[in-house]
């Protein structure tokens, strides 16, 4: 998958860019001075909850385990691992992970955890979004229009196409604009931490950190989630390049 090949080449640099204060996403204003975030190690790498999740939330996954234990990039890539949406709930609701990110809707996870009797607590974290893209100067509105979520997973995963745009030319708002490259709007509107915010831009999403409802209150998960809905938190995640909440 595109978003693939995006994760293995900046991981690295995410870590240690985001350990030292952070650096601009793809959808942050190049002209805006970014605050430091501090984030302070609060648990040993040892101590470090199981974590899955979606693929594209596994940057963010990996820069806040170092951060929260202090540990290295190498040791961290070993220790946080995600295999995707799907599986991963059914890691979680497995009782095989402690904490999931992922980008599935509310009704989607309690359906299946409702199947497995399993009660769980959805907690947004994050926005995120699809972003669409040309080579050649559209005319958008006639090109994309009315657009769910649900189909632009579907195009992003290679399932489908809208009209004259293929599933390949998108991506995350938290990855990289290819160069000379024409952004569409969905609907009319155009994707910006403003839009994504709101909701507005069709193509919107949150991401959802989910654990069993029977997770201890002093557990490391739940401090996780602490952290992640903390001002810092928030800030570290929009130097991560994601949309905060």
């Amino acid at each position: 998958m595109r978003n693939r090949k995006w994760m293995l080449a900046v991981i690295t640099g995410l870590i240690i860019a985001l350990c030292a204060g952070g650096c601009g996403s793809a959808g942050s204003d190049p002209g805006k001075e970014k605050a430091e975030v501090n984030m302070e190690p609060i648990m040993e790498l040892s101590e470090y909850p199981v974590c899955d999740g979606s693929a594209t939330a596994l940057p963010l996954a990996e820069a806040l385990c170092s951060a929260l234990t202090g540990a290295g990039a190498e040791d961290v890539i070993k220790a946080v691992k995600h295999n995707g949406g799907n599986k991963a709930l059914e890691i979680l609701l497995a009782s095989s992970a402690e904490l999931i990110i992922v980008d599935k809707k509310d009704g989607e996870i309690k359906a299946k955890a409702e199947a497995k009797g399993v009660d769980v607590e959805i907690i947004p974290v994050a926005r995120e979004c699809y972003v669409f893209y040309t080579l050649e100067d559209p005319e958008a509105d006639k090109i994309l229009t009315g657009i769910t979520k649900d189909e632009a997973d579907a195009v992003v995963m290679g399932q489908s196409e809208i009209k004259e745009i293929k599933y390949d030319n998108w991506y995350y708002m938290s990855g990289y604009l290819p160069e000379n490259v024409y952004i569409l709007a969905v609907d009319g509107v155009m994707p910006s931490v403003e839009t994504i915010t709101s909701m507005e831009y069709p193509c919107a999403f949150y991401y959802n950190a989910v654990i069993k409802a029977d997770t201890p209150a002093d557990s490391q998960a739940r401090k996780i989630i602490e952290v992640l809905l903390s001002d810092s938190g928030q800030q570290f995640i929009e130097e991560a390049g994601y949309v905060k909440l």
